[in-house]
């Protein structure tokens, strides 16, 4: 006897055991759209990306500086790709401090394109420019490598511009009241 038909006989008696308080069972069904199932699948990577820095991070490296320290990754071990991509997140990681402490202060903010901009009121501000190129540079490089390995990317006609629509949305809603966005129309606002 098939499967469905097990389950077909045993549902009546499933249904009066729990009329009559005996079992009780709790379905949760929770419904995801493409978009949704896209998102998880690229941040998915990220995370495993992010699981690859670990692994890598106690090994010494030789090779040319990097933001005045030399990377981590041995040359050779991976492809270059994602040596880049993962020395980038390792520099993410290192920055993200100073990143958070200028988004508090409101000299930079996230854009609608996924990537940091400097604020009105943090232009000029050497510091602010210099963490914001290098942030975008690490984004770009992480961005490029999530492009290329996400399997549901594969068919895409601009696979780079999804992994950063979706990571716009991941850094805007990672923002504490007080942070500012620009947002698709060039609009500086305040959460």
């Amino acid at each position: 006897m098939g499967a469905f038909f097990k389950i077909l006989i045993a549902l009546p008696a499933l249904l009066l055991l729990g009329s009559l308080g005996c079992v009780q069972a709790q379905f949760n069904v929770e419904l995801v759209d493409a978009k949704t199932m896209l998102e998880n699948q690229v941040l998915g990577s990220y995370a495993e990306l992010g699981e690859d820095v670990w692994m890598v991070s106690n090994v010494r490296a030789t090779g040319e500086l990097i933001y005045g320290y030399e990377p981590l990754i041995p040359e050779g071990e991976l492809d270059p790709e994602k040596a880049a991509a993962l020395t980038a997140l390792l520099d993410t990681l290192y920055t993200a401090d100073e990143v958070t402490r200028l988004k508090v202060v409101g000299l930079i903010g996230e854009t609608a394109g996924g990537y940091l901009a400097v604020t009105p009121s943090g232009e000029g501000d050497v510091y602010a420019e210099e963490i914001v190129g290098r942030e975008n540079n690490n984004r770009g490089l992480i961005y490029d490598r999530l492009a290329v390995t996400t399997p549901e990317l594969a068919h895409s006609p601009n696979p780079r511009a999804e992994v950063e629509g979706i990571f716009a949305r991941y850094f805007r809603e990672k923002l504490a009241p007080g942070m500012y966005y620009l947002d698709e129309a060039g609009n500086w606002l305040q959460l």
